[in-house]
């Protein structure tokens, strides 16, 4: 926690986040109060707390110069828990947060690298998969909104592949195929941790010069025979 400044420092950045960072869906897998408490509690994991509070340093500080330090540390930490197996969500969405640190500050290169690498750990973790049926999900008995914001997390992960593949299958890491879980759910069911229905990615069809349609949202069931202006959707459940 000193890694980043005095106790009032981190809540004002921490309260930027959720003000000024957290209205933008790529950054909305961290659940407010279960975070809060985390960094009252100084239970928080040091690299997630260092991504937050770098990419929040532009609303706060009046030189933002301390966030690049973050930054790099938050991604030395997050390579050190991948090193020694430690990995977890927390570290992952380190990861997720320095990939549009290093975009905004137009270090493609950086981004570029950062991704492959959340990419990676996602699945390794599983997330495409975990949901509140999935024998993981059981297994570690999480709440409803500890799901959720690992669901989140993975759609966030999937936004990242789908603008660094810029919609390219022959780029793309995450096919829509891979993606078993439920859209994330709307922001008042996710503060209260209530359960919501959110439905499910509909899968399209790849075009002939390569590049996929859009993906749709939609109930569990669609007709085959509906066509959409780019190609037949298909329902996610399937596969």
């Amino acid at each position: 926690m000193s890694q980043v400044g005095t106790s009032r420092l981190i809540r004002d950045l921490m309260n930027a986040y959720f003000v000024e960072v957290y209205p933008c869906t790529i950054f909305s897998f961290l659940h407010r109060p279960t975070f809060t408490k985390a960094v009252e509690d100084e239970s928080v994991s040091l690299c997630l707390l260092l991504a937050v509070c770098a990419i929040s340093a532009k609303f706060v500080l009046p030189d933002s110069s301390p966030a690049q330090k973050w930054i790099a540390e938050a991604k030395r930490q997050a390579m050190m828990e991948i090193e020694n197996g430690r990995m977890t969500s927390a570290t992952l969405g380190s990861l997720v947060i320095c990939f549009h640190f290093d975009l905004y500050a137009r270090d493609l290169v950086a981004a570029w690298m950062t991704s492959g690498s959340a990419i990676r750990l996602a699945f390794a973790l599983r997330l495409n998969n975990f949901d509140a049926n999935s024998q993981e999900s059981k297994r570690t008995r999480l709440s409803w909104f500890e799901i959720e914001s690992r669901r989140r997390l993975m759609w966030a992960v999937y936004m990242i592949d789908m603008y660094v593949s810029d919609g390219f299958s022959e780029y793309t890491n995450i096919p829509h195929s891979t993606m078993r879980i439920p859209l994330p759910c709307d922001e008042d069911a996710f503060s209260n941790g209530e359960e919501y229905d959110s439905g499910r990615l509909l899968l399209p069809d790849m075009g002939q010069d390569g590049v996929w349609s859009s993906p749709g949202v939609g109930p569990s069931k669609i007709r085959a025979d509906e066509q959409s202006d780019k190609g037949t959707w298909h329902e996610v459940d399937s596969f």
